[in-house]
């Protein structure tokens, strides 16, 4: 049997569980050098527990209130998605709000919503975990 040609070894592709995103600011774009995220990625251990445990909690409630209306169901979820988002950032660097650092994921992003955007975004690339490519 002949073997084909092989353009690209997708093997050398080792990924990590967690990826160090440096935060932009959030009207200019640039990156705030030190300002960082480290978060937990989709194929990691952690972040696939959490999201089990999510899903638990959002079929248990569906099946607790099957009378509930379709918007209830809706924020119910928006809200069990966000907290599995928030608990899968391991570790806020380098932030500050009036002189205090931020080191609480749950603190930073209530106090700066641009945090939790710029951080599940960095959650949804997987390139970012990437072993050559994590520290994006």
């Amino acid at each position: 049997m002949k073997k084909e040609n092989v353009v690209f070894d997708a093997a050398e592709l080792e990924m990590v569980d967690t990826a160090t995103i440096t935060l932009k600011h959030p009207r200019t774009g640039e990156e705030m050098e030190g300002a960082t995220v480290e978060v937990y990625g989709p194929d990691s251990e952690f972040f696939q527990t959490a999201t089990t445990k999510m899903r638990a909690r959002i079929t248990d409630f569906i099946t607790r209130n099957r009378g509930a209306k379709t918007e209830q169901k809706q924020k119910f979820t928006e809200e069990k998605e966000r907290e599995r988002n928030i608990s899968c950032i391991k570790a806020v660097n380098g932030l500050g709000f009036n002189g205090e650092p931020i080191t609480d994921p749950k603190d930073a992003c209530s106090r700066l919503p641009w945090v939790y955007s710029q951080a599940c975004a960095g959650m949804d690339d997987s390139g970012n975990f990437i072993k050559s490519l994590s520290a994006k």
